[in-house]
């Protein structure tokens, strides 16, 4: 499978969205248990909802969240569920982060993030990704993955401070 392929798989836990709400997101749980089955991850991060909504999404009033809580708890569960399922061994290299939309986001508008994705990603193809989702599970991923960079970097610097390397 091709790099163009790959990210265009991070749109794979979408379903209909003609179909109840309770149907769309058992639908996605088995998505992601095939991929987590396929792609064996030790790390997983998960966005979460700060509970804060947008004013200029459905008025403000909120309208999705309690749908959004009901389909992160499912995922999550889904997550934990087929961790369960892997040798103690395997298991403990397992990392699963929680991480709120608005730690990430960041102020960011999904076509500024769009944009970053498609510079980054030659292969990125724009019109495959009406919703941003691909685009916004990329920029999710280059966030989490820098923030764990510059944490790595702290501590490597205390601990050289620490062990009085530093001067």
């Amino acid at each position: 499978m091709n790099f163009s392929e790959r990210i265009h798989e991070a749109g794979l836990l979408s379903a209909k969205k003609q179909m109840p709400a309770e149907i769309r997101i058992a639908s996605m749980a088995d998505d992601l248990l095939t991929l987590l089955n396929r792609w064996q991850p030790v790390t997983i991060i998960i966005e979460t909802s700060s509970g804060k909504v947008n004013p200029r999404r459905h008025g403000g009033k909120g309208s999705g969240l309690a749908i959004l809580g009901i389909a992160i708890g499912r995922l999550w569960g889904q997550v934990e569920l087929w961790k369960s399922t892997l040798p103690v061994e395997d298991r403990m290299m397992v990392n699963v982060f929680l991480i709120r939309e608005n730690r990430w986001i960041a102020g960011r508008s999904k076509a500024e993030r769009q944009q970053v994705i498609a510079l980054t990603y030659p292969d990125y193809d724009a019109s495959k990704d009406r919703g941003f989702d691909v685009s916004d599970a990329a920029s999710f991923a280059q966030w989490f993955i820098r923030e764990r960079q510059v944490r790595l970097a702290q501590y490597s610097i205390r601990e050289i401070a620490t062990l009085g390397l530093l001067q």
